[in-house]
């Protein structure tokens, strides 16, 4: 429908995806971890009863910058691999109904799973060798 009234597809459909999803995976992933660390603060202070302060020294002492720095380029990376992987098998699934539908759903999860974990392993390579972690 989109090519009957002129317009491009890809520029209509799959580039805001890939730029929306490499922007804000990383203000997710800095959502998830400021909550990971608050759900981490009540469990301990307020299940374990450990003191608030070790709490926090322990979180100044072992939280390094370079791995808040690695896990956000990490998460652009990621977000541009869910949405290509997502998008691409999207476009190719022309016919076939609510049936192809999931078969594609299901294959871009397992690709999206499999390209992350490659990928989780060269940028894990690459920022360890160039002094970024």
């Amino acid at each position: 429908a989109l090519k009957t009234l002129c317009i491009d597809p890809y520029q209509y459909l799959i580039v805001p995806r890939l730029l929306a999803s490499t922007i804000i995976l990383p203000f997710l992933t800095i959502f998830s971890v400021g909550f990971g660390i608050l759900g981490g603060y009540i469990y301990c202070v307020y299940q374990l009863d450990i003191n608030p302060e070790d709490y926090m020294s322990g979180i100044r002492q072992y939280l390094e910058m370079s791995d808040v720095i690695n896990g956000l380029i990490k998460s652009c990376f990621f977000g541009l691999i869910l949405a290509w992987v997502g998008t691409y098998c999207g476009y190719k699934t022309t016919k076939g109904g609510a049936r192809a539908v999931g078969i594609s759903t299901t294959q871009s999860v397992v690709l999206g799973s499999v390209l992350i974990l490659i990928a989780d392993y060269f940028l894990s390579a690459i920022l360890f060798n160039t002094g970024v972690s």
